[in-house]
């Protein structure tokens, strides 16, 4: 699943029962469309019980970005991985 924006975009890879989030990207424009973007997957995952897993470029990023969205840094999958359980 690809998900492209005027300012931002998103691939998704759907595997083994969880999505992998790879390739986020926003450009500085002031209106969140990346933060939106990132919302969407989590609705959809959520809609159908699928875990979603990121990698993120850093902790402050994560902590920022991520964090509010439900994702939790996960101590056994390495310094950056993170972990969205369905709601």
């Amino acid at each position: 699943m690809i998900l492209i924006d005027e300012s931002a975009s998103l691939r998704v890879i759907r595997w083994q029962g969880n999505w992998r989030l790879v390739d986020v990207a926003a450009w500085p424009s002031g209106t969140h469309r990346g933060i939106d973007l990132l919302s969407q997957v989590c609705a959809e995952a959520d809609r159908v019980g699928i875990t979603l897993h990121i990698t993120t470029a850093n902790q402050i990023l994560a902590r920022k970005v991520y964090e509010p969205l439900g994702f939790s840094l996960v101590p056994s999958g390495g310094p950056r991985h993170m972990v969205r359980i369905p709601r």
